[in-house]
């Protein structure tokens, strides 16, 4: 087979790749493509099964490649801000808005890792409002913020005509809690935001009080002095920044990258940040003059910085700090107000990606008792940990009969002893300081979607591959989906030719998976040594519906899809990719020997004689 590099018409292939061709920014995926790796082992007993078995412990994918988050900036799930956006032209009500119905998932229901119970999407921030325990505030990572007043029983979407769904703190107002910001972007994922938003209406409107250019593009952090709402304070991923006045000016007090922010609650002035790389700083003229603390602090080998003071008495402030590796380089406590530290040796390793899952909280009623939060205790060092005695010891709290989605980001005190965790599958609350917990997401929609896929003939069928809540499916007319696919879902293909009993998923780097109704088998093909996308393309010919094309670095075919061992064959070189990674495949309808392809460089390809 000849492949050609052409220019084609812009209108040609509308048709033919509709959304599938996402090209701009695709360099990024480069990091994420598992070159050289063999994966011949990825399906192995357990590891990632076809149907989601009671009481087996399964291993992810992050066991074999060494990756927690989706790839970092996945151009498919981080989305770009709406140029020239303003409240009025981005309402629904605008005329030049368009219609939408919303579909699903909501919630993402059996799923597998949530103890087989609802998911709802990355929670990348909470905020409890200050004295009504059942209101709460959530930041989702690429779904918006979501407000509940009735505990947690419904969820109600608060910026969906925002720039930008993508989110990585919000905030209440203490002083006056019908004020909200909104934190834009996630310094943890990569998402990009759009700056600051402000709500004086508990969410119902919203305005943008700063740039990506005054507060910067992933927000990790917003603190409102509890004595003065013209103070704001705002960390993230161009450094710590602060507002005298509401919003209407903006300095910057430290560059860099910062992780946390964290203040005092009855001297505000006082005020600690988490620099990456650098270590603590505190403030006592609220932000205006910082200053790094040392008193057993590590001064070489740390990255990303966590702080956090105790309410109940504010001279304890903990620290947690990681290593450049990404492990935990320590948790530290200090008595004194950040003049001394003591490091809590007996801390798990419990940030075991990093800083994509990883929080510090202390309760607001007892400065000994914290609660870190990492990834897993079922394949990983811990979960979510929970110490009583300042750090001296530790008690796993992730695996109890309510058992928490793995990849914890979040966690957030409100009053009457209530507690909110946030992690990859949605939002959790414990009523008894976390030896229980609810899941919470029966209406939560704020799945990352990696690529969606509707049946050709039948509107109610549809198969959405998911970050890290693998493929759920939607059968009906509910706004429910099933899990079909554990882990994270990619690619998915129904067969035309079969109603809906039969339908094609994918795991990372292009595993195959065929199912009949409910029973799936592996029918992946022997590109194991390609490089490949962490989330690689899979496509049906609409010319035939036992033919499927997938793309590493190259295209590979089977017209066989339904035997029990379809035969796949490269039916390209590596050429196409262009030195990166296959994002997308069309085939023509009518003409199955046209086949289009883009690569991750930007480079789009045709062929028309894949036959030969």
């Amino acid at each position: 087979m000849s492949t050609s590099r052409s220019c084609v018409p812009c209108a040609a292939i509308g048709s033919l790749l509709a959304s599938a061709l996402v090209l701009a920014g695709a360099a990024a995926l480069s990091g994420c493509a598992g070159g050289g790796v063999d994966r011949s082992a990825l399906r192995v007993a357990g590891r990632m099964p076809a149907v989601k078995p009671a009481g087996v412990i399964i291993q992810r994918e992050e066991d074999e490649f060494e990756v927690g988050p989706p790839p970092y900036g996945y151009i498919k799930i981080i989305g770009e801000p709406m140029p020239n956006w303003d409240p009025e032209t981005a309402s629904a009500l605008s005329p030049r808005a368009l219609s939408w119905t919303f579909i699903g998932p909501k919630p993402m229901a059996s799923e597998y890792w949530s103890g087989n119970g609802n998911a709802g999407g990355l929670v990348a921030g909470i905020a409890p409002h200050p004295t009504d325990a059942n209101t709460c505030y959530i930041a989702t990572d690429a779904g918006g913020v979501w407000k509940t007043t009735n505990g947690g029983t419904s969820w109600t979407p608060l910026t969906d005509t925002l720039s930008i769904m993508n989110h990585g703190a919000v905030t209440v107002d203490k002083l006056v809690p019908t004020t909200v910001y909104a934190g834009t972007g996630s310094l943890s994922t990569g998402n990009t935001g759009d700056g600051l938003f402000r709500s004086t209406d508990s969410g119902t409107t919203w305005a943008r009080i700063a740039t990506t250019a005054q507060v910067g593009s992933q927000i990790s952090g917003v603190a409102i002095d509890p004595s003065n709402s013209n103070m704001i304070h705002v960390t993230g991923s161009s450094g710590y920044h602060r507002s005298v006045n509401g919003g209407s000016t903006w300095t910057t007090r430290l560059s860099g990258t910062h992780n946390s922010i964290t203040v005092h609650p009855t001297t505000p002035s006082t005020l600690y940040v988490g620099r990456s790389g650098q270590g603590v700083y505190k403030s006592t003229d609220s932000g205006l003059n910082l200053t790094k603390l040392t008193g057993g602090l590590p001064t070489t080998d740390l990255s990303a910085v966590y702080v956090q003071l105790a309410a109940s008495n504010p001279s304890v402030v903990y620290a947690v700090i990681l290593s450049s590796g990404g492990s935990l380089r320590g948790l530290y406590r200090s008595a004194d107000s950040g003049a001394t530290w003591t490091l809590k040796a007996a801390t798990p390793n419990f940030p075991s990606y990093g800083n994509y899952a990883c929080f510090l909280g202390v309760s607001p009623t007892n400065e000994n008792t914290i609660f870190c939060g990492g990834v897993d205790p079922r394949y990983s060092t811990a979960g979510v940990i929970r110490s009583t005695n300042g750090g001296d010891s530790w008690t796993e709290i992730s695996d109890g009969p309510t058992q928490l989605h793995p990849d914890h980001h979040c966690i957030a005190f409100g009053p009457g002893g209530t507690i909110w965790q946030g992690n990859d599958g949605g939002i959790y609350k414990s009523t008894n300081n976390g030896d229980n917990w609810t899941n919470v997401n029966s209406t939560l929609a704020a799945a990352l979607i990696y690529n969606l896929v509707q049946h050709p003939t039948l509107t109610n069928r549809v198969l959405g591959g998911t970050q890290d809540n693998g493929t759920p499916e939607k059968a009906s007319a509910s706004l429910s989906w099933d899990q079909l696919q554990v882990g994270d879902g990619g690619f998915s293909v129904f067969d035309p030719t079969t109603a809906t009993n039969r339908r094609y998923t994918t795991y990372v780097y292009l595993d195959v998976t065929r199912w009949t109704n409910s029973s799936g088998v592996g029918i992946t093909g022997p590109w194991g040594g390609d490089s490949a996308n962490f989330i690689a393309p899979l496509v049906g010919d609409p010319n035939s519906g036992t033919t499927l094309l997938g793309g590493t670095n190259r295209i590979w075919r089977t017209t066989n899809a339904s035997a029990g061992t379809p035969t796949w064959t490269a039916i390209s070189t590596t050429v196409v990719s262009a030195g990166g990674t296959i994002n997308a495949i069309a085939v023509a309808a009518g003409a199955p020997n046209t086949i289009y392809s883009g690569s991750s460089n930007g480079r789009v390809y045709v062929t028309t004689n894949a036959s030969t």
